[in-house]
């Protein structure tokens, strides 16, 4: 079962739900909120088993170094926040649009759930393979060893930048410090392997 299909279907049958009796009151208040609960909870199931079957331990990486920097539980918390507040907005305005709370809610508290249970269990890594490096951050990130045309650091971060300009930085600080020596070896041995640049400043940093 495509359960983050089945979640999203789930989510636009709710938006479009509530929208409809917006405009014709197809269901009084009672009725509406036990609709949405019912929307929510199978929301919620599906996000949750959508987390699960794409975070199963047979396919995450035999060997991955925990990665949380600053800006993942920044903009998490920011998003999740802004949601919240709008929940209560609309709630408080006590008309009909009060009604979008319930989505905002639906949307917020799996978000919050699958965000702690990531925490928990350590799954925001990078991972290297033979071509490319993974970074699960709010999204995953996956950087092709081709697509990279030098290597810089600075300050204990390292500095991917890519053949269209763009950079990809990893803090080396925010790695488990029992972790760092390991992780600099994989990383070292990777560009190795994938023959990849590094600025003079990154070699005398590295020790390349």
């Amino acid at each position: 079962m495509n359960y983050g299909l089945s979640k999203h279907l789930v989510l636009l049958a709710l938006t479009l739900f509530t929208i409809a009796n917006l405009f014709w009151g197809l269901l009084g208040g009672a009725d509406t909120m036990n609709v949405q609960v019912g929307f929510a909870v199978v929301y919620f199931v599906l996000s949750l088993a959508d987390h699960i079957k794409r975070n199963s331990p047979e396919k995450l990486p035999s060997e991955r170094f925990r990665y949380l920097p600053y800006g993942i539980i920044s903009l998490k918390t920011i998003k999740l926040v802004a949601f919240g507040v709008s929940s209560v907005v609309f709630y408080l305005m006590g008309t009909k649009i009060m009604q979008l709370s319930g989505v905002l809610l639906i949307i917020v508290i799996p978000e919050l759930v699958i965000f702690v249970y990531r925490l928990a269990t350590h799954n925001y890594f990078i991972a290297f393979f033979n071509n490319y490096v993974l970074l699960t951050m709010n999204e995953d990130i996956k950087i092709p060893a081709r697509q990279v045309s030098r290597i810089e650091c600075r300050y204990q971060i390292i500095y991917l930048t890519l053949k269209n300009d763009k950079v990809q930085l990893i803090e080396l600080e925010k790695l488990p410090q029992e972790k760092q020596q390991l992780f600099m070896e994989r990383f070292l041995l990777w560009a190795e392997c994938n023959q990849l640049e590094f600025t003079m400043e990154a070699r005398e940093a590295l020790h390349v």
